[in-house]
């Protein structure tokens, strides 16, 4: 009965009137619903979803539907469309792909949404067995990277606009051994930004220092698209950070100076001349070493009461043998010296007091008041943090 007039067309004229008619009067009638919209952006950024311009409450012209009945697929009485996300997504490849003809592209688009690990397995299994045609899928999954072979992965950046695709069998990157690192580290493929951390300790420490910004009104590592990355071992860490570099993400590194077999001066200056940002410890030493000479006094102590309380560790007697002398076993007794940091430093590091991504992330959590010292502020361990920050911000 409406055939002589287009209804998409009126409808999406109507609400074209509507955007307008509400961005006359937005101070009055959209007062509310955009201080909501605020709230929905910080959320947004605390949660690392990115944020081009600014959120605010508008209609939207495509909200429009117009349902029209028809023949359903029916499992019993049920139809299928009341299946899960994922049983569907599953089950409208299967039939599409039984559908298709020799010589097909199919885009699968975040294939990963919906399933559970082992049906993500049989599906890319799936598309792997169709000899009839290419698929291209996306991913946000570290379990769908494990399961692709490099032949079969492709890595995308979008920065400013610019996209840069780059084959993760490219022949320059055999050096590297790309399926390796996809098969260890597959989280961080998925980020922009990568931090090759030394340890966990240093991924804990960081992670608390996310916290920390955040509590300071800073946006959060996961807004600037960082992911952090245990390297195990300072001998992995330039190997690492060549390869993320190689495959076109932003990296930098934060490690220990201590060892010279491990990670030296001259790995430092040859990822320093690729444009990675290297942030070593001065006076060639750990983590646990730096902070213990550079905390405030009352800040050890909350360290070493720390790995004691809540570690389960014997830092009275490990202290004391370390030192060479019989400390208090109340440790708010001890007494603030150069000799008795080092000590606690090098026990800090021996005995694995933080040697764990949780137990870093207690550790730097429980030394954050000394934040509040304006000495500490200027010592090595702030000054390397506030320059690893600074890179996420601006890289």
């Amino acid at each position: 009965m409406t055939d002589a007039q287009n209804l998409n067309e009126l409808l999406v004229n109507a609400s074209r009137t509507a955007r307008n008619s509400l961005d006359d009067n937005r101070e009055v009638a959209l007062k509310n619903f955009d201080e909501a919209a605020q709230k929905s952006q910080d959320v947004a950024k605390l949660l690392g979803v990115p944020v081009m311009d600014a959120y605010k409450a508008h209609l939207d012209l495509n909200s429009i539907n117009i349902k029209i009945g028809g023949l359903t697929l029916h499992d019993g009485d049920m139809p299928l469309r009341q299946l899960g996300l994922g049983s569907r997504r599953m089950l409208l490849c299967g039939i599409q792909k039984k559908g298709l003809e020799e010589g097909h592209i199919t885009l699968f688009d975040e294939v990963e949404f919906g399933l559970e690990p082992h049906r993500i397995a049989r599906l890319i299994k799936h598309v792997r067995e169709d000899i009839t045609g290419q698929y291209f899928l996306t991913t946000h999954s570290p379990i769908v990277l494990r399961e692709l072979t490099i032949k079969e992965l492709h890595i995308v950046h979008n920065k400013d606009g610019v996209v840069q695709i780059i084959a993760a069998s490219d022949k320059n990157l055999e050096e590297h051994e790309v399926q390796g690192k996809i098969r260890s580290s597959a989280e961080a493929f998925l980020a922009k930004k990568v931090v090759v951390c030394e340890g966990a300790t240093e991924v804990g420490f960081l992670r608390g220092f996310d916290d920390y910004q955040l509590s300071e009104g800073k946006d959060p590592l996961s807004y600037h698209g960082v992911a952090l990355l245990d390297a195990k071992g300072g001998g992995k860490v330039k190997n690492l950070a060549k390869a993320f570099n190689s495959l076109g993400y932003d990296v930098a590194v934060l490690a220990d100076a201590d060892a010279d077999d491990q990670f030296s001066q001259a790995d430092i200056d040859e990822l320093a001349k690729l444009g990675i940002q290297v942030q070593v410890w001065t006076e060639k030493l750990a983590l646990e070493q730096r902070a213990m000479l550079d905390l405030p006094w009352a800040n050890v102590l909350i360290s070493v009461k720390l790995a004691h309380d809540e570690l389960n560790q014997s830092v009275c007697d490990q202290v004391s043998s370390r030192l060479g002398e019989v400390l208090d076993e109340n440790i708010v007794n001890w007494v603030d010296s150069p000799k008795l940091r080092i000590a606690i430093g090098d026990v800090a590091k021996k005995k694995d007091w933080f040697k764990n991504i949780t137990k870093g992330d207690l550790w730097f959590n429980a030394i954050t008041p000394a934040f509040e010292d304006a000495e500490f502020l200027k010592k090595d361990l702030v000054v390397k943090l506030d320059r690893l920050w600074a890179w996420v911000e601006h890289a």
